[in-house]
Parts: structure tokens; sequence; C-alpha cells
């Protein structure tokens, strides 16, 4: 049975301040913005990346501990697609 679960090593994060400046931009940061930013941070293709996340997604991110079955996800292809790539999600067949 297919299922899907948070890929090991990916690092969920709700931050009061929008920190991505602070990596994006390296020098000459400006300060971060105060407001709550969910974030996700990923290796892919072994470089670190950022991700600001919906609420929604952090919560079903930060459920994916344990394999989850596809079908139990009806019409969340697209989304369980996209994740997979971002490096956040394992998919088992």
């Amino acid at each position: 049975r297919a299922g899907i679960r948070r890929k090991p090593g990916v690092v969920l994060l709700r931050t009061a301040y929008d920190i991505r400046s602070i990596f994006e931009n390296g020098r000459g940061v400006t300060a971060p913005i105060e407001r709550e930013t969910p974030l996700a941070i990923t290796l892919v293709s072994g470089e670190p990346q950022i991700f600001e996340l919906t609420p929604e997604i952090f919560d079903l991110l930060s459920a994916l501990e344990r394999w989850v079955a596809i079908d139990e996800l009806p019409g969340a292809d697209e989304l369980i697609a996209s994740l997979a790539d971002a490096g956040m999600l394992e998919l088992s067949r």
C-alpha cells in the first residue's frame, strides 16, 4: 500500500519573525519583519532550502511523522508531488 511521511531531516520551525532574509540576503540584511512565519528547512541536492508554508501545510507536515496511506488523502496528488519535489516528503510504493 502506498504511503507518505515527512522526510527525516526536515526541520519545521514556527518563528515570530520572518527570518528568511537573514539566510537569503547575506550581508546588509535588514531587520526581520515581525510576523508569525511557519518554515520548513530541508536539503535539496545537498543545498539547504527554506520554504515558507501556509499554516495548513505546516500542520499537515507536522502530523506526517509516521507513514500515512495515500488513500487517506483523496485529491491531494498534486500537493503530495510538490512537497516530494521540494524534499519534504518520502513516498513508499
